[in-house]
């Protein structure tokens, strides 16, 4: 029944959804199970038991649906964002680019542009130097972080330069930094750029 106005029920299973608020139908009922859902302007729950991120927290009592570190009612307003851009609180990454919409939001590239995006774009050696390129924003600062190999380059890095971006251009002020970093030949080494709060 759907807004159901009355009825007499005996021996039945009833589901109602109500758009009016009402408590069940008006009438007389026998051994029947009733389930009801009632709110106003078809305000009702479809699927009470989603829990999308998986964290153990249903979607109706979770601040934080998708687990991105963006409240959903920020996500929806887009205000964890400049300029204020909405982003999807049902997906970790709106843009699909393979960084979720938090991260997105620290480093101040655009959640909804899969080319706006916080990324090492280019390196190379000239001589004795290392040259390294990546996509930035403007007042943002970075650290230059190097080591003799990947798995060192996560358990014991060296900082080996601080850069703060400028020059950005555009409603995200997004930018190119660059860093030359000396070092002994012959050697290999491998960077990471990490953004500081």
């Amino acid at each position: 029944m759907v807004d159901a106005g009355g009825s007499v029920s005996s021996n039945a299973a009833i589901l109602i959804i109500s758009a009016i608020g009402q408590g069940g139908p008006v009438g007389y009922n026998e051994s029947v199970v009733i389930q009801n859902y009632s709110g106003f302007l078809n305000t009702f729950l479809v699927a009470m038991n989603l829990d999308t991120d998986g964290d153990g927290i249903i979607d109706e009592n979770d601040r934080d649906d998708d687990g991105d570190l963006l409240d959903d009612t920020d996500e929806l307003a887009g205000s964890g964002f400049d300029p204020a851009t909405p982003s999807d609180p049902l997906s970790t990454d709106t843009d699909g680019d393979g960084a979720d919409d938090g991260a997105e939001a620290q480093a101040g590239t655009n959640p909804d542009d899969a080319t706006s995006i916080f990324e090492i774009l280019f390196s190379s050696r000239l001589g004795t130097t290392d040259v390294i390129e990546w996509r930035g924003r403007d007042g943002k600062q970075y650290e230059v972080l190097q080591a003799e190999s990947v798995s060192n380059l996560i358990e014991s890095p060296t900082v080996v330069d601080t850069v703060t971006a400028s020059g950005g251009i555009g409603p995200w002020f997004e930018t190119i930094s660059v860093s030359t970093n000396m070092i002994p030949i012959p050697t290999n080494r491998a960077y990471r750029i990490r953004l500081l709060p």
